[in-house]
């Protein structure tokens, strides 16, 4: 018998698709669109998603009609959505998408910077490494402030028809967890689930003022050493845009290329960092130190200020000594230890010195040096 099974190989084709559906249960099938349809809850659900939307919004999958209405009627929300695919005239079968497709067509959607994305009724019906794709191009379509919000199906409702995967909130924070810190938004039993992640990740109030300092004080060409996931590296390059990042971890690299895309990271060890003879003006080592034994931060020392260039500085902070201990840290500074440490490379200067917080402290390297 011959399959009415209809593949999918573009988004748009995806996103909007007609659908018939068994409304009565009595083997008629009535045709509907996505967008119109009406499911039980769909209020409470529209309210829940609406409350964390903001801006300019990017949607993208099939929604229930009363979800649309609240977000159109919602002030401060301009909605932008891909245009229908309006030239199905038979029921389709959703598969997994082709993830080249996905890509292919965000790219050509001629807009980024949304300040909100919202994804429903589309990553239960990916494959594993598709829903990843799809996600990570979405996350692209955002602003550097943006927020990403994931609507599915509770994993104790009826599977739908075509429907690959079930989540938990388990399983859908462990996938969000690369973007981010992901927060709840609703979790109704037999009905959905919906999570959010921002792009900027929330930091202290200090943490940020520590940031705009050191930022303040970098100059001409940067390199931030032990770069995490790319915040202070993205602080700095809003006063020095010739910024590079680098860290070990490669999955913190991979979110910081995501969530920074304009900056050049590179993943790599720094003892192991090999720029041929590129120097730079300023040199950026920020909680990097406390992390390693004393040993292996004397010789990242030795390697972060082979790469000042004559004239540059060297930058350095580390959490203070009487901070609340950390599971992690395996050294611990106090201004004159940290004097100590920095005193072979020259005279250093306290920039900042913060009881339970952090030390900061640079040294300049003088042209009589080289």
């Amino acid at each position: 018998m011959k399959s009415n099974r209809k593949t999918i190989t573009s988004m748009n084709e995806f996103l909007n698709p007609i659908c018939t559906v068994d409304t009565k249960g009595d083997g008629i099938c009535t045709e509907t669109t996505p967008g119109n349809e009406s499911i039980p809850g769909a209020r409470r659900l529209a309210g829940a998603i609406a409350s964390q939307c903001r801006g300019q919004m990017l949607l993208l999958g099939k929604y229930p009609r009363e979800v649309g209405e609240c977000l159109r009627k919602r002030k401060g929300i301009s909605l932008h959505q891909p245009s229908p695919y309006s030239a199905a005239t038979q029921a389709i079968d959703i598969p997994a998408m082709s993830a080249s497709a996905i890509a292919a067509d965000l790219r050509s959607s001629g807009q980024t910077g949304y300040e909100t994305v919202l994804v429903t009724g589309v990553l239960e019906y990916l494959n594993d490494s598709a829903i990843v794709d799809f996600l990570q191009n979405a996350w692209k379509q955002l602003s550097c402030s943006g927020r990403l919000i994931v609507c599915i199906p509770n994993q104790d409702c009826i599977n739908g028809h075509g429907q690959l995967q079930s989540f938990d909130r388990k399983k859908l924070r462990r996938l969000l967890k690369f973007f981010g810190r992901p927060k709840m938004v609703t979790n109704q039993p037999y009905k959905w689930l919906v999570m959010y992640v921002d792009t900027q990740t929330q930091i202290s109030r200090s943490t940020r003022e520590r940031y705009r300092v050191i930022a303040g004080f970098c100059r001409g060409s940067v390199i931030e050493l032990g770069c995490g996931t790319g915040a202070l590296t993205e602080t700095i390059s809003t006063r020095n845009p010739q910024i590079i990042g680098v860290d070990m971890n490669r999955s913190k690299i991979d979110k910081a290329r995501l969530s920074y895309p304009h900056i050049n990271f590179i993943q790599n060890d720094i003892l192991d960092l090999n720029l041929a003879s590129q120097r730079f003006d300023t040199v950026v080592l920020a909680e990097v130190l406390e992390h390693v034994p004393a040993g292996i931060g004397s010789r990242i020392l030795k390697k972060a200020w082979s790469l000042v260039s004559d004239g540059g500085r060297f930058l350095i902070s580390v959490p203070n000594e009487d901070c609340v201990p950390h599971p992690n840290h395996l050294c611990a500074f106090n201004r004159d230890s940290l004097s100590e440490l920095l005193c072979p490379f020259g005279q250093p200067v306290l920039i900042s010195e913060q009881p339970y917080k952090y030390l900061l402290m640079y040294v300049d390297r003088t042209i009589q040096e080289i």
